[in-house]
């Protein structure tokens, strides 16, 4: 679900780079709710009733957002290069 709904791609985001951040953020963001919601709901049925805190769940968003940041970073990167050598290209 997931993969899913990060591969969807609204028109909004493919106008310009805010549009394709903001995109990313909310993908991001609403991946991590889906996916943590469901660990959640089976967590006590796996871990022989245990909960989980939200400390760890605090933790692992921060975790989240760093690899988000890095990946953002580097696609970020590699569209900044290709799009200055298609300009470069021109003349």
């Amino acid at each position: 679900m997931v993969v899913a709904f990060a591969s969807w791609r609204p028109a909004f985001s493919q106008s310009n780079w805010a549009g394709h951040l903001a995109w990313t953020a909310i993908a991001v963001l609403i991946g991590f709710g889906l996916y943590q919601g469901l660990i959640l709901l089976a967590f006590p049925l796996l871990a022989d009733g245990h909960t989980m805190g939200w400390n760890i769940i605090a933790q692992l968003f921060l975790k989240q957002l760093v690899w988000a940041g890095a990946m953002i970073l580097g696609h970020s990167l590699l569209m900044w290069r290709r799009l200055m050598a298609t300009h470069l290209a021109q003349f």
